[in-house]
């Protein structure tokens, strides 16, 4: 039987060559997962910016093998939940300033999830 611990609170910078995380620039770490039963394993989430157009991605590294940076670039997250042996990582929409105000809007009303399993990344958008 699986257990698991979470911790979900924010850690501290990530050391940057340590994780490996050359895809996003000043990751900060948001979470780890830890869990317990026939192996051990670790799983963390990294948040960092892909430069102005993208303020936040994130970035997942679970035995030292990463995934590629995904989100939808918005700048806050609503909350990341572990169910089972599944990551979600849930944030709205989000459409840069170079785009029109009525796209902005419509953007950020959008709910979108990110589902990690098995080191691959799933996006999903909500419904109302």
């Amino acid at each position: 039987m699986k257990k698991s611990l979470i911790s979900l609170t924010i850690l501290s910078i990530a050391n940057f060559a340590q994780a490996g995380l050359e895809d996003i620039d000043n990751p900060i770490k948001i979470a780890t997962f830890y869990e317990y039963g026939d192996t051990f394993k670790m799983i963390d989430v990294y948040a960092g910016s892909n430069g102005t157009s993208c303020p936040r991605s994130y970035v997942i590294v679970e035995d030292g093998k990463e995934t590629d940076p995904f989100g939808t670039c918005a700048e806050e997250l609503i909350n990341i939940v572990k169910y089972k042996d599944e990551i979600y990582l849930n944030m709205n929409g989000f459409a840069g300033p170079f785009e029109s105000q009525e796209r902005q809007e419509r953007e950020t009303s959008k709910f979108y999830h990110f589902i990690y399993k098995n080191g691959e990344i799933t996006k999903t958008e909500m419904d109302d």
